[in-house]
């Protein structure tokens, strides 16, 4: 090997536990990682192994970071009656990338419609804390508003849209095709694939993000930005 690509090979492994600190991987957990991907850690991989490796770095960093900079990116948390496919929406919350409250409203629910102790247990709201608030139908319109033409990012968007339908559904309304979503958990799960737990609550206490609150919509909503922030 020439001194060039010696130091070409130094540059590289440099910058490949640069990106590393920014994605908040230690250098221990990164050794563990190279390991069990290629073989061996990174003082002994290839140049084009480490090319690869800070290529998908380098993705990653500028995907979430890229997030905070778009006007047309919406964070959004549901709270909800449970977890199966006839439960409802009964806390939802959106925000901006600047932490601006763009929606923050629980929702009430159909009379005979029951809240299941496992989900009261999270988020503590029961039939007396909805008893005033608006049915779907009343906010309906200023929630799509909200979305249409927005990148909807949440912590685990398939939970959060399949609630959004079925809610929207049980009211014999309907969600327009164009909302685009983004699954920040699963963004997290390819970043950080050696972490162990990736739930909001998780995350956020490995990065010393806090919010009060948390399982309520608007506080989770605030934590997911706290987290983004975390990669800006």
């Amino acid at each position: 090997m020439t001194r060039n690509n010696t130091i070409d090979k130094n540059t590289l492994i440099k910058q490949l536990y640069e990106n590393a600190a920014k994605l908040k991987v230690s250098a221990t957990r990164t050794n563990t990682a190279m390991r069990d991907r290629f073989g061996h850690e990174p003082n002994d991989m290839t140049i084009g192994e480490l090319l690869s490796v800070i290529q998908r770095q380098k993705q990653a960093l500028a995907s979430w970071q890229s997030l905070l900079n778009r006007q047309d990116v919406l964070i959004l948390d549901t709270e909800t009656t449970g977890l199966s496919g006839q439960d409802l929406i009964v806390d939802l919350a959106i925000i901006d990338t600047t932490g601006a409250v763009r929606f923050d409203s629980l929702v009430g629910v159909p009379t005979g419609t029951c809240i299941s102790p496992e989900a009261m247990r999270i988020h503590g709201l029961d039939r007396r804390a909805l008893k005033d608030a608006p049915a779907w139908p009343q906010i309906h319109d200023e929630v799509i508003m909200l979305l249409e033409d927005s990148l909807v990012c949440c912590w685990n968007a398939p939970f959060d849209r399949r609630m959004l339908h079925q809610t929207v559904a049980r009211h014999g309304l309907v969600l327009p095709q164009g909302i685009q979503w983004r699954d920040l958990l699963q963004d997290h799960r390819q970043l950080k694939p050696n972490v162990g737990s990736h739930s909001l609550e998780a995350v956020a206490s490995r990065y010393g993000v806090r919010t009060e609150g948390s399982h309520r919509a608007l506080p989770d909503c605030q934590t997911v930005l706290g987290v983004l922030k975390v990669y800006s």
